[in-house]
This record gives C-alpha cells, sequence and structure tokens, in this order.
C-alpha cells in the first residue's frame, strides 16, 4: 500500500495517474478548506486492461493499494518533485475502509498525522 501523499505550495502539483502493468484500488482525498467535498474521498480501480487513468487536482492526497503482484504505476505532474513539499496523511485516519486486514505499509506512510490533526494549506478555489 502507499500512503495518502502530497506536495505543500507552492510546489503543489496535480496528477495523471496511469498503470503499465497489474491494477489498483486509487484513493483521492480532498485537503482544500472550503470544498463541497472536503474531507471526503473517492475510489477507483484502475489497470492497463480497462483503459482508464485519473486526474487528481492540486490540494487532494493520494494514495493505493495494489491488488495485483505485478501493479506499475506511472505518473505525470505538473510540477517538480520537492522532497521538503513531500507530505502525507495517515493511510487509516480518514474513514476509508481499505480492502485489507494487513497491508504492507512503509514505516514513513505510518508516521503521518491523521486527517482530524492537519492543518491543511490548501484552500478550494485557488
Amino acid at each position: 500500500m502507499r500512503g495518502m501523499h502530497f506536495q505543500t505550495p507552492p510546489a503543489e502539483h496535480a496528477k495523471l495517474v496511469y498503470f503499465l502493468a497489474g491494477e489498483i484500488l486509487d484513493v483521492v482525498l480532498d485537503l482544500r478548506k472550503g470544498s463541497p467535498t472536503f474531507g471526503e474521498y473517492r475510489e477507483f480501480k484502475l489497470s492497463p486492461e480497462a483503459g482508464n487513468s485519473i486526474y487528481i487536482p492540486m490540494g487532494c492526497a493520494h494514495g493505493f493499494l495494489s491488488l495485483t503482484d505485478d501493479s506499475v504505476v506511472h505518473y505525470k505532474v505538473t510540477s517538480m518533485y520537492a522532497p521538503a513539499n513531500d507530505h502525507g496523511l495517515l493511510w487509516s485516519s480518514f474513514g476509508f475502509g481499505w480492502p485489507t486486514d494487513h497491508p504492507i505499509v512503509s514505516d514513513r506512510d505510518m508516521a503521518h498525522p491523521r486527517l482530524d490533526d492537519y492543518d491543511s494549506p490548501f484552500f478550494y478555489g485557488e
């Protein structure tokens, strides 16, 4: 499982996510203050066979669960990677029911703050 990641201003970015192999369950969480969907998530099952991809706007966290052993995910982003602006939220802190009892999650992703404890720097309409 890859936790809920995003980049903060001024290095925030939108993402286009698509798949070269396998299948994943992709989850997007709205972090934009003032958004009618702030704190809500959407899930998408994506694979090359389905021919689908997802556009993730700035101000949304993104994470996924690999549903096959051979998943290969590819991103196009609107800004360069900025390590100082690379942040995340705890994958289990926003109400989504991940379909696994024992996810393999990195130590970094386990250390992210909970959604309720995070003061988002993103604003809807900006």
